[in-house]
């Protein structure tokens, strides 16, 4: 009787929403963050019932390339250590999101503010005992360098250059709202981005990258926070109406140049391909990520993929 050789046996395909399960599994496993059934149902790029994802998931772990505990997933082993992770920084997030709108009203009144967002680990509902609420600004055009200035200048006399509360690492302006860099990492932050001022500015500038329905076809997020003050800032106004001229035009520049030359000389070592990644500058964005964790996490999770799909074919 002719039997099949290893290498006669035809490798296992999974199919596109089992290879999109591995993929966000993949993503959020480096976060130590297992997922449940609903919430992969949520971050999927086409609409799949739940009974689908049950299904698959359940073929995934027949398999070994999945794990699960109670009733959250993993492509990694030890779920149970990592579910605990998990609730542990949602309890740690509680305190955090306590803290927030205090501190969302206190940037909002600043000059040229229009849209804030919180982004990083707490727009997931997570976040380290001693993590930083990380946050996205909008700016109001050509006024993005001064926005900032006004706001690294207040963090660094009255709260000591503390990052805890007030980690403001990215700006863009409110005309140029479309992210160049297209890809699983930036998708997943945009979506998962939430508004806690100037909503219809967000919103906008969500609009603006609609590309991230390649990744999130239909994400809803599931926090929201209630954080926007109707409080009229008569100083703000005041501001912004004696810098609305060629000296407030000269003065966004002045900072921009300063803060890259600063950048310049504390960064030298990066190439430019990386600064520019990293450290983007223009009078439009300003973005300081020097540890370019971008890059970190999609590298992770390409090597992640290959080692899940190199067991799925491996002899048995």
């Amino acid at each position: 009787m002719k039997t099949d050789s290893p290498h006669n046996i035809a490798p296992i395909k999974l199919s596109a929403l089992q290879q999109e399960i591995v993929e966000k599994l993949a993503y959020f496993g480096l976060f130590k963050h297992p997922l449940q059934a609903s919430e992969l149902q949520n971050l999927l790029h086409n609409y799949y019932n739940i009974e689908h994802v049950n299904q698959a998931l359940a073929t995934l772990e027949q398999l070994g390339l999945c794990y699960q505990f109670a009733d959250h997933f993993s492509v990694h082993e030890d779920v149970k250590q990592r579910l605990k992770k998990r609730q542990t920084n949602e309890e740690s997030a509680e305190f955090f999101f306590e803290k927030l709108p205090f501190f969302v009203r206190l940037m909002s009144a600043f000059p040229y503010v229009r849209g804030i967002a919180i982004s990083g680990s707490l727009s997931k509902g997570v976040i380290h005992a001693d993590g930083d609420i990380d946050y996205f600004i909008i700016t109001t055009n050509k006024r993005l360098w001064l926005a900032r200035m006004l706001l690294i200048i207040f963090k660094k006399l009255f709260l000591l250059n503390s990052h805890r509360y007030f980690c403001v690492n990215y700006f863009i302006s409110e005309k140029h709202l479309e992210i160049p860099d297209k890809n699983l990492f930036t998708a997943t932050e945009i979506s998962t981005l939430i508004p806690v001022y100037g909503h219809d500015v967000v919103r906008k500038f969500k609009s603006a990258n609609a590309w991230v329905s390649n990744y999130y076809g239909h994400f809803e997020h599931p926090i929201e926070i209630e954080a926007e003050s109707n409080k009229k800032y008569r100083l703000k106004k005041t501001i912004e109406f004696l810098l609305n001229n060629p000296f407030g035009n000269w003065l966004d520049k002045l900072f921009m140049y300063i803060t890259i030359w600063r950048w310049d000389v504390k960064f030298k070592h990066f190439n430019r391909s990386k600064f520019n990644l990293a450290l983007r500058s223009t009078r439009n964005v300003s973005k300081h990520h020097p540890q370019d964790f971008q890059t970190q996490v999609l590298t992770r999770v390409e090597e992640s993929k290959r080692a899940i799909y190199a067991k799925l074919n491996a002899p048995k």
